[in-house]
């Protein structure tokens, strides 16, 4: 089975995600759907949140006011 080879990969959450791509200076659009990644820190695993449009909204703000930088590397785009 083709899962098991990549077994011991890890799905990388939102924050994990944009933290790499701060560090290595490359720009993002961040499509907005219905879930987003959170990593269980104590099985560190991903288990994915279903968001409602007013949820996602207000994730996307309070992440980009915690991390300033996205507003000159980041694009949001939504389907919603």
């Amino acid at each position: 089975m083709q899962a098991e080879k990549f077994s011991p990969e890890l799905i990388p959450t939102v924050e994990e995600m944009v933290d790499e791509c701060l560090s290595l200076d490359l720009k993002m659009i961040i499509e907005v759907g219905g879930s987003f990644s959170s990593r269980d820190a104590e099985h560190q695993s991903a288990k994915f949140v279903d968001f409602s449009a007013e949820r996602s909204a207000k994730f996307i703000v309070d992440f980009f006011r915690k991390e300033p930088r996205l507003f000159e590397t980041a694009i949001v785009t939504s389907y919603w």
